[in-house]
């Protein structure tokens, strides 16, 4: 049977909610350093945040002003970053054919093809390239080499802009998948020869399939990818731009060489650097063989040669073995196929389940003239089927049972929950919601439970509400069936000390947002002269003010505080760099140093305990009593915020940790102050907030991020200049 997917679709763009960096153009033809279109994923796979990063071993092919195309590899420092250096590898073409062209432009293309070539018409360029007919599944992620992209600089400072957008589909099911073939109904080109166009200016790349360009595009799953019943799989495709005009189909294998189909006859279009995002899916499971889709040959036989024998005013099929899900009931006479429809959408438990069926004619007036499958949900085994041709009804009994021997019983298959694991705090509440299937079972009353009630207890609507320190299971019972959730509760923190901030000025307590009590304002923080706070380098006591763009839309305004740094060329030692007399110099990073403005990097700088324990150190910025958050501080803080908004007329997020965002729960707002790059230009303030944390990953340090796109933790240079906003001190 058909299944279509619901034909409104969300068009989201591929974006990047991550910082963007400046890279340093250099002068080395071996070197290519590149960074992503700004709003827009160019690399080669999504992280968990939607932050877009390069690969292990990803190369492109760099036309260096000339029509020889060369290899450049990704360098090892830069894999799972967003800005990447590349590094020119042997290919066998001579380097004597970097001059003597009149090219004005380097024009580099991802993935690295050997048979890419490039033209030059004017300002612009023509790649004829070719795109994969097979893409390799990722998780949440295009498969490496699938995102085609394309630069063009007029040195060796890239930034990528991609040529194809994609479709992500969201499936449910029991099935192991092996591929998924997408194709267009209206013959459309998805794979295979193709021409791009690059533009020198800001234009954006355009492309072109060739006439003998495949209309079908696969995803192979390799060793398979396990759907689940409850929460749905996605796979991601890359496309390119292209509208499905008759609408498209998917076809999936599944690892028993089954194969399923899902489409709509619907339009449906997939844009540049956009993921045309389908609603979730469910793949539902074919008939058994050793059975079939039960139906009638003049009421005497099964189809799939089941024997059917009359009993009174039942047709009735002994015996029979259902081993899988899905039940359907066509009656057949020699003057055609009339089916027998059911109103959809109900699942039935499988043990003395009597099925609801309706004539064809209300099937054609009401379900579009074809029939619904009906699932039931149970155990496998032996079952007698009793038809009534007369009523239109339909009952699958234990064996030894006939309609009409006993009370009716449609059992519970299945209880679960709407979260299995919580943390709370004492005092806080959670909603809990419990789903009994099938629905129309006789006993449907949910039972609410805990095991230890003076550590959490719950309602019989589910609502859980945290008493005191403690782990207790909450239990949600209905027919002999049982779910439960494991709710950790700890004690909330006290602020103990006011944050009394560099100048003097006493702020009042923080904010206690779960474990952590957050200050009030940013550090560095002058009603007057630092409205953002200051911008801090990683293991630096002393801030500096920011001079820069400010994002009001078009990038068409600056922004200075009372006073910025000077820039002078690092590394210096710890004591130097933090020094009170330096405070006011901002000391530019290297590859020398690691991209530190320390000459010896020390990942203890804020702080000498652990992650878990935090010690604050002299060099901690933030005031007496307050210190540096840790990586698990800031990533807990944002894992519920607000839309972005304007506080004072700054622009941020507000933040509220494991809270679901309301305006009644504990918030601590966050600015977009900006930042500083580790070569000391400032920008973006208005447009994106980067925070530090005092936790470091091997030479790098890590960071909470946000723009208007979205929030994400990551980690990057520490000679970059970040906002902190402090902690309290609780240990």
């Amino acid at each position: 049977m058909k299944k279509s997917f619901i034909y409104i679709a969300a068009l989201t763009l591929i974006a990047a909610c991550n910082k963007v960096e400046s890279p340093v153009p250099v002068q080395d033809p071996d070197i290519l350093i590149a960074q992503i279109e700004q709003e827009t994923a160019t690399k080669t796979y999504m992280d968990a945040h939607n932050n877009i990063r390069w690969s292990e071993g990803d190369q492109v092919v760099a036309f260096m002003k000339s029509s020889l195309g060369l290899k450049y590899q990704v360098s090892e420092e830069s894999v799972g970053k967003t800005s990447a250096r590349f590094v020119k590898q042997a290919t066998g073409n001579s380097d004597d054919l970097y001059g003597g062209t009149d090219w004005n432009h380097n024009v580099v293309y991802y993935p690295y093809s050997a048979t890419a070539e490039a033209e030059k018409s004017n300002n612009n360029y023509a790649l004829n390239i070719v795109l994969p007919s097979e893409q390799t599944y990722a998780a949440e992620s295009f498969g490496s080499g699938s995102m085609a992209m394309v630069a063009v600089s007029e040195d060796n400072a890239l930034t990528f802009k991609n040529i194809l957008g994609g479709m992500k589909l969201q499936l449910k099911g029991t099935q192991n998948v092996k591929s998924i073939k997408l194709e267009g109904k209206n013959n459309e080109k998805l794979s295979g020869a193709a021409t791009v166009t690059a533009y020198a200016d800001e234009t954006k790349p355009a492309i072109t399939m060739a006439s003998g360009a495949s209309n079908t595009v696969t995803l192979n799953c390799g060793n398979g990818v396990q759907l689940n019943e409850s929460t749905a799989t996605e796979f991601i495709i890359a496309l390119p731009p292209v509208l499905f005009s008759k609408g498209f189909k998917v076809t999936i294998t599944d690892a028993d060489s089954k194969t399923y189909t899902v489409e709509t006859d619907k339009a449906n279009t997939v844009m540049r650097s956009s993921l045309l995002i389908m609603p979730e899916q469910y793949i539902e499971n074919k008939l058994d063989i050793s059975w079939g889709v039960i139906g009638f040959l003049y009421g005497n036989f099964w189809e799939k040669d089941i024997l059917m024998t009359e009993e009174g005013e039942w047709v009735v099929a002994k015996n029979v073995q259902f081993s899988e899900l899905t039940f359907k009931i066509r009656e057949y006479g020699y003057w055609g196929a009339n089916y027998i429809g059911y109103a959809p959408g109900t699942e039935k438990g499988l043990v003395n389940t009597r099925l609801a069926v309706v004539t064809s004619e209300y099937a054609k007036s009401n379900l579009g003239g074809d029939c619904e499958d009906i699932k039931l949900n149970g155990p496998a085994g032996t079952y007698d089927v009793y038809f009534s041709f007369e009523n239109l009804e339909v009952y699958v009994m234990e064996a030894g049972y006939k309609p009409g021997d006993d009370e009716l019983i449609v059992p519970v298959v299945t209880v679960s929950l709407s979260s299995t694991s919580l943390k709370l705090y004492d005092g806080d509440t959670y909603q809990l919601t419990a789903t009994v299937k099938p629905k129309d079972a006789t006993d449907n009353t949910v039972v609410w439970s805990s095991d230890m009630p003076s550590v959490a207890t719950v309602d019989q609507t589910g609502l859980v509400t945290g008493i005191s320190a403690g782990t207790a299971t909450i239990s949600a019972s209905a027919g002999g069936k049982v779910a439960t959730c494991t709710v950790t509760v700890s004690s909330r923190v006290v602020p103990t000390a006011d944050y009394v901030d560099e100048y003097g000025v006493n702020h009042g307590k923080g904010t206690v947002i779960g474990m952590a009590i957050w200050a009030p304002v940013n550090c560095g923080y002058h009603a007057e002269d630092f409205k953002y706070g200051k911008l801090y380098q990683w293991g630096r006591k002393y801030g500096q003010g920011y001079s820069g763009e400010f994002y009001d839309g078009d990038w068409n305004q600056t922004y200075s505080d009372a006073t910025v740094p000077t820039i002078e060329e690092g590394g210096v030692s710890v004591v130097t760099g933090n020094h009170k007399s330096k405070a006011n110099i901002f000391y530019t990073g290297t590859s020398s140093y690691n991209y530190d403005w320390v000459d010896l990097q020390d990942g203890t700088l804020w702080n000498s305990g652990s992650e878990s324990k935090p010690v604050k150190t002299e060099y901690d910025p933030c005031p007496a009593g307050w210190r540096v958050p840790t990586y698990a501080e800031l990533s807990e803080l944002c894992q519920n915020y607000s839309s972005w908004t304007s506080e004072e007329g700054q622009p941020g997020y507000w933040f509220s940790g494991a809270s679901s965002y309301t305006e009644n729960v504990p918030q601590v707002f966050f600015p977009a102050a900006g930042s500083r790059n580790f070569d000391g230009f400032a920008s973006y303030r208005g447009y994106h907030g980067i925070y530090w944390s005092s936790s470091t990953r091997h030479t790098d340090a890590y960071y909470l991020y946000f723009s208007s796109i979205g929030v994400s933790m990551d980690y990057y240079y520490r000679a970059h200049g970040y906002s902190v906003r402090c902690v309290q001190v609780t240990d």
